[in-house]
């Protein structure tokens, strides 16, 4: 059964029970958008408690907000019961939720018209903000007056600057006047909550049109813990011109990063509270960025797969390639032979390596100390960059040549 019947069937046993109940927000904006959507939710004058007698699989993910999450068939589907808020007090909790049995008081406690459209069981939409019109215009409408939505949640002031980017709206303009006053706001809203918008701008459709919009509303400098930070002065005219040619969210986060230097590159990350694995990639690929500015060696190639991988390699030609440093044909020459690097090189890591700590230290006969992985490094070099074969009996032979000047450095 598909994922809308499914949620019909919820919508129809609610109202079976004599309950209102309709599909809103992202939901229903994307069916009139015809775009895929993951996530469905439903809005219902009835309470939590009693959705939570009514179906089975229920897990009361956010009960003082009046939201139930039901599970049908593997499809978790968010059912929240109508409700007002009170006054903010911390720009994003409100003070009290009330629950109501009005569809127009839920609606409007939204936060683009857009998102304030609701689809009944038969089909029919209940749209008492002009939501639809805002979707054929292609606009990006504040519910009501747009400085109280935004000091509500100055968050929506970064999800209106996604939304632009994902659908290729138009900010309207009462809206958009009310985030460049209110920008400051944003000071006020946890990295980790901003960090998820960023994401989705970067991956949206046309991040271009979503990284005008946070430098020209000046949204970007006012990031928790960052404010006036290195990201804040780059010349973002020239990330606009290429952000775009890429599909890649890491080359799209590294054009933006690019022009800074890499103690600011660690400190913007560091901000922004990446991961680890997303601050390794950006780092690798930066590494293999350097490696690969002095030009197509297969010394340098080898040193790009060491020191970083294949594919922070690849990401990193193709940032080379956006920003004008390789044409077009160096990069598909510089693919091509890291392909066939790829199928050539058999020692990536020490590890690699035919011989071990322990048999270095049966033939040198030193204490343990740095010096094993300094001469396995040694080894190493010579196994990738100068042809030493990766032979047992040869690298054994070898640690014994390397015997003497490591004794030797020893005395020193």
């Amino acid at each position: 059964m598909e994922k809308k019947e499914i949620a019909k069937n919820i919508l129809k046993r609610l109202m079976n029970q004599g309950y209102q109940a309709y599909f809103v927000g992202g939901y229903v904006r994307d069916q009139l958008l015809n775009r895929p959507t993951t996530d469905i939710d439903i809005a219902t004058d009835a309470k939590p408690e009693a959705i939570l007698s009514l179906f089975e699989k229920a897990v009361p993910t956010g009960l003082k907000h009046g939201t139930v999450t039901v599970i049908e068939q593997g499809l978790s589907i968010e059912i929240t019961t109508f409700r007002k808020e009170g006054k903010y007090l911390d720009y994003r909790h409100p003070k009290e939720v009330k629950f109501v049995t009005n569809l127009y008081d839920d609606l409007s406690r939204r936060d683009f018209t857009m998102n304030a459209i609701a689809l009944d069981y038969y089909e029919q939409l209940i749209d008492p903000f002009n939501g639809q019109s805002a979707i054929v215009n292609r606009n990006i409408e504040s519910v009501g007056n747009p400085n109280e939505r935004f000091m509500e949640d100055p968050l929506r002031m970064m999800r209106a600057v996604r939304f632009a980017a994902q659908l290729q709206f138009q900010i309207e303009k009462n809206t958009l006047r009310a985030i460049r006053e209110l920008a400051f706001y944003l000071q006020y809203i946890s990295i980790e909550r901003v960090k998820i918008e960023l994401d989705k701008i970067i991956n949206a459709n046309h991040p271009e049109i979503g990284i005008e919009l946070l430098y020209s509303l000046e949204l970007i400098r006012w990031f928790k813990g960052m404010i006036d930070g290195p990201l804040y002065f780059i010349d973002h005219g020239k990330v606009l011109q290429t952000i775009n040619q890429t599909m890649d969210p890491f080359v799209r986060w590294s054009i933006l990063f690019e022009q800074l230097n890499s103690t600011e590159r660690n400190r913007v990350m560091d901000g922004l509270r990446f991961s680890n694995k997303e601050k390794q990639t950006i780092l690798n690929i930066f590494k293999a960025y350097s490696i690969i500015q002095k030009g197509q060696k297969i010394e340098e190639l080898k040193k790009c797969f060491i020191e970083t991988n294949e594919d922070d390699c690849l990401k990193s030609l193709e940032l080379s390639y956006l920003l004008g440093y390789i044409q077009k044909k160096e990069l598909l020459e510089w693919k091509l032979t890291l392909s066939e690097l790829n199928k050539q090189l058999m020692v990536r890591t020490l590890k690699d390596l035919k011989v071990s700590g322990k048999d270095v230290l049966e033939i040198v006969k030193q204490p343990p100390g740095p010096w094993i992985h300094d001469l396995l490094q040694e080894l190493f070099h010579q196994v990738v960059f100068d042809g030493l074969p990766n032979h047992r009996e040869i690298l054994l032979q070898r640690i014994e040549n390397l015997k003497e000047k490591v004794f030797d450095e020893g005395e020193d």
